[in-house]
């Protein structure tokens, strides 16, 4: 809704090119073959071209993730998908600046990663409430929100995943991204 364009790397990811919004809206739309998913990986991907190599597009490198929405799109009517759980390889604080800020009600709290990790790739899982399970190709509606009073705090190079498995790793991925952890 900022008016972001993204331009696809071949690591998967998606990187945000020209200028910044002061806030953003994210709606990502996306298919997968998985049986079931059970959680999403986010990665917050470094880049040369963000101030500090990011990974955020604010000034000092940062983002603030306010709110993330999954959905599952189906014939016969959207399932919003629960999220119960967040963690993440790095967090600014345990409060409102903590990965759990990011599936709380309030838009302008969320997952941010001053205080050690600007200047690093970063990563976080959100598990779903119940695992979702399908039947063939499944579309999925991804919404992140970067709301934060504090201007330009977006993601500027994303990378998405999905996950079956109970015990996926919060980790980065590679450019060979891990059958474990996929979209």
């Amino acid at each position: 809704t900022g008016g972001s364009k993204f331009e696809p790397q071949d690591d998967g990811s998606w990187l945000a090119v020209g200028k910044a919004p002061a806030k953003d809206e994210l709606l990502m739309i996306a298919e997968s073959n998985l049986p079931s998913a059970s959680r999403l990986r986010i990665e917050a991907l470094t880049h040369d071209s963000f101030p500090r190599n990011g990974p955020g597009r604010a000034d000092n490198g940062n983002f603030a993730l306010g709110d993330v929405d999954v959905t599952v799109v189906r014939s016969d009517g959207d399932e919003s998908i629960a999220i119960k759980e967040a963690v993440a390889t790095h967090q600014q604080d345990s409060g409102s600046l903590s990965v759990m800020a990011s599936i709380d009600q309030d838009p302008v709290s969320g997952w941010a990663v001053d205080k050690g990790g600007i200047g690093k790739d970063q990563a976080a899982v959100f598990e779903f409430a119940e695992t979702v399970e399908f039947q063939g190709k499944t579309r999925w509606s991804i919404r992140l929100l970067f709301n934060h009073p504090n201007q330009r705090h977006a993601m500027g190079r994303i990378r998405l995943s999905l996950s079956g498995r109970l015990d996926a790793h919060v980790e980065i991925g590679t450019n060979d991204v891990s059958s474990q952890v996929r979209m």
